[in-house]
């Protein structure tokens, strides 16, 4: 499917708040734009051309008024329904076929919704284009990432967010974005079916990584998808218990200090 990791959004209240706090931590976050048309906005922090959005809602009244005309499986419709709840929210994968991408998932039984076409101003004054699509299935216990084509090659992209300051070094360290961590309760209903509608090589798991679970793990190019199922009490029995199914943690490879913390109702770690 030549699928490339691209982003992750984490929900936040203040993303301009968040933005301080990070560049206080030795993570270079920048303010990214608005969506105004949804009512949000967000800031940036890039690893390379993978990177997190902080997301946040700058107008309540345009975010409630979209909510009826959000396709099914948007991240919109994830961040509607935890409004009220910091925390990691959706994936995005970059292809550069969006409409192959379509019908091979069609093909295999997923529901798919665009591609749509979005832009959003940046602070530079640059108009960004780019397509999404929504894919997914109501007996997933992870949703499915949603799909996003720049319309611009990985070259292009990296020359002008390095131009542009957004990706740079950070003074925590030679940062990689390394692992996501999901939490579930069912491999049936998670890792079996991303591995099969998203063509994932599985490969073998670190089982020191968690106490009193069952883990498995799918290898995206340089960056890992690690399920983690409780056998026991522990993290990741109490997270299921709290929050439910979903993005446990984000890993990071080459920080100056290792670190774990609770960053904005997440789970960061880095070493």
């Amino acid at each position: 499917m030549s699928l490339k990791f691209d982003h992750i959004i984490h929900y936040v209240f203040d993303p301009l708040k968040v933005s301080k706090e990070l560049n206080e931590f030795g993570i270079v976050n920048n303010y990214g734009g608005e969506h105004s048309r949804g009512g949000t906005f967000n800031t940036l922090s890039y690893f390379g051309l993978k990177y997190i959005e902080y997301l946040g809602i700058k107008d309540e009244q345009a975010f409630e008024e979209q909510i009826p005309q959000l396709a099914k499986y948007s991240p919109m419709n994830s961040i509607a329904k935890r409004k009220n709840k910091e925390g990691l929210a959706a994936i995005a994968l970059r292809s550069s076929n969006l409409n192959a991408l379509a019908d091979k998932l069609h093909n295999k039984g997923v529901s798919v919704e665009g591609p749509y076409p979005l832009s959003r101003k940046t602070p530079q004054g640059d108009t960004l284009r780019w397509e999404l699509l929504y894919a997914g299935k109501d007996d997933l216990e992870i949703p499915l990432p949603f799909f996003i084509d720049w319309r611009l090659t990985d070259e292009e992209r990296l020359h002008y967010l390095q131009k542009t300051g957004f990706i740079t070094s950070h003074e925590k360290g030679d940062l990689k974005l390394s692992n996501v961590v999901f939490a579930v309760n069912s491999f049936e209903n998670s890792i079996e079916k991303w591995k099969n509608y998203l063509e994932l090589e599985e490969i073998e798991s670190d089982a020191a990584l968690f106490e009193e679970a069952e883990i498995r793990t799918l290898s995206l190019d340089d960056l890992n998808f690690i399920f983690v199922k409780p056998l026991g009490a522990g993290a990741i029995h109490t997270f299921l218990k709290n929050e439910g199914p979903g993005i446990y943690q984000l890993e990071f490879e080459g920080a100056k200090e290792q670190e774990e913390l609770i960053f904005h109702h997440a789970h960061y770690r880095f070493r």
